[in-house]
């Protein structure tokens, strides 16, 4: 079994720019349990013009923060296509958290996937909802927050 927390503000990844996130606080969770991963976040906080837009949220592979230079840490989406095999993009590779805005104190986006990661990980907050084009492409907009999620392993699972 695998697990991580998180609860507290967002970094910010585009400083001085105004977004939707500025001001934001989120709630994470992941549980995995025999190869099969639950996430949950929920927002709070997000500014009135997110109210009835779709956004979109991902694992990412580095950690939440930003460099020297002021460049996002947080590398790219979490996906567990094979190496040597052309790349896979899609929700069952990757953890997409596509959510719509219906609340400003209460905004929140589930995630399953068959695959259970692992180490220190973000979810990155994105300008627009997830969109597939295929051929190994998604895309979902500017990096513009991120959170922590540091995944941990318990009860002797290897």
């Amino acid at each position: 079994m695998s697990w991580a927390y998180y609860n507290g503000g967002l970094t910010d990844l585009s400083p001085g720019t105004k977004d939707v996130y500025d001001g934001a606080r989120a709630t994470a969770m992941m549980m995995s349990i025999d190869n099969e991963s639950t996430f949950r976040v929920t927002l709070r906080g997000l500014k009135k013009s997110a109210m009835h837009n779709e956004y979109g949220a991902h694992l990412h592979t580095g950690p939440c923060g930003l460099d020297a230079n002021q460049q996002p840490t947080v590398g790219g989406h979490y996906n567990t296509t094979p190496a040597g095999q052309s790349l896979v993009v899609n929700d069952k590779t990757e953890v997409w958290l596509n959510f719509q805005v219906h609340s400003l104190d209460n905004t929140r986006a589930t995630a399953v996937v068959p695959f259970v990661p692992d180490g220190t990980r973000s979810i990155t907050f994105h300008e627009k909802a997830t969109v597939h084009h295929g051929d190994g492409v998604g895309t979902a907009g500017l990096k513009l927050a991120c959170i922590p999620l540091d995944i941990k392993k318990v009860g002797g699972a290897k």
